[in-house]
């Protein structure tokens, strides 16, 4: 690894990490907005700037961590041998990611603390190891339906001024999974919400639970944003390829802007048709150091047209 990348990548992870922080001071600023609210019952006073502060150290903290890592690995033999899309990100994919990144952290730290402060989740501090991974996995199946649906309909004519922004990115890149427009990211957390509420309503929600949600989604997030094959070909081909995504599965949806609508599974995808015929080839190519050099190349050697429609 050259020592210019490792530099690039941890600027990158600070980079995030410091303008989330600094996010979060902006937002101390607002204390007396806060306090207005609190007056008028709207949030509860133990919901302050304060705790805004704490979410928004805690995503930026997740957001610097995970997309320095996973820069950090694209520069590595292994990161540059298994890309998946060898074409350089262009100048206005790069500008649109960094001007997003401190933006969606902040926003998701505010998003939450309004969820949490409103009071419409019941939940607990402390929990029985069973009901905090059984509210994990509640809610991320969840997600994963709500994710392929509304993801589905973002890729119609009505609402894809919604999902544009996130398909500047022809290439993914850790960075492209905090790249998204305000809108999008409020549909995504609603789902977040109706999937713990749900929780809530039969019991309370673990907080454990909860955050360790939202850490595994931000990680998944920059994993399948990377750009490099992870994932073994023998798993592809094998019964598990039909439930388990891949690096190559969501880059071919940002190379092609169809199909694989999963977050990170391809179950929904494989059981409403919605996987490329050459998603195997791609994968494998990927895995044996021969990754597509054009976004919308076919496995096969023939170009793709695919509109955004």
């Amino acid at each position: 690894m050259h020592a210019t990348a490792v530099r690039q990548a941890l600027a990158v992870g600070v980079t995030v990490l410091v303008l989330g922080t600094l996010a979060g001071l902006a937002a101390l600023a607002a204390g007396p907005v806060a306090s207005a609210f609190a007056e008028m019952g709207a949030v509860s006073t133990d919901f302050s700037a304060g705790w805004l502060l704490a979410f928004v150290a805690f995503f930026g903290v997740l957001g610097g961590v995970f997309s320095a890592g996973a820069c950090l690995v694209t520069q590595t033999r292994f990161g540059r041998f298994r890309q998946v899309n060898r074409r350089p990100r262009l100048p206005i994919q790069r500008r649109t990611e960094l001007r997003s990144a401190p933006v969606i952290l902040l926003f998701d730290a505010v998003v939450v603390v309004a969820i949490v402060a409103s009071g419409t989740l019941r939940y607990e501090l402390y929990s029985t190891r069973g009901a905090t991974l059984m509210a994990i996995a509640v809610m991320y199946a969840w997600f994963e339906v709500w994710f392929y649906v509304t993801h589905r309909l973002f890729h119609t004519r009505a609402l894809w001024f919604m999902h544009k922004r996130h398909h500047v990115s022809s290439v993914t890149h850790p960075l492209t999974a905090l790249s998204f427009s305000l809108s999008e990211r409020a549909i995504y957390h609603l789902g977040i919400f109706l999937g713990a509420a749900g929780v809530s309503w039969v019991r309370p929600v673990p907080a454990v639970s909860l955050l360790a949600f939202l850490g595994v989604t931000y990680l998944f997030n920059a994993l399948v944003h990377c750009n490099f094959e992870i994932v073994p070909a023998w798993v592809v081909r094998s019964p598990m390829g039909k439930v388990l995504g891949s690096v190559s599965f969501h880059a071919m949806h940002h190379a092609r802007s169809a199909n694989h609508y999963g977050f990170t599974t391809s179950l929904l995808d494989y059981a409403f048709g919605t996987v490329w015929p050459d998603y195997q080839r791609v994968h494998a190519r990927a895995v044996a150091g021969d990754g597509l050099p054009a976004p919308g190349e076919r496995a096969v050697g023939q170009p793709a047209s695919v509109p955004a429609s």
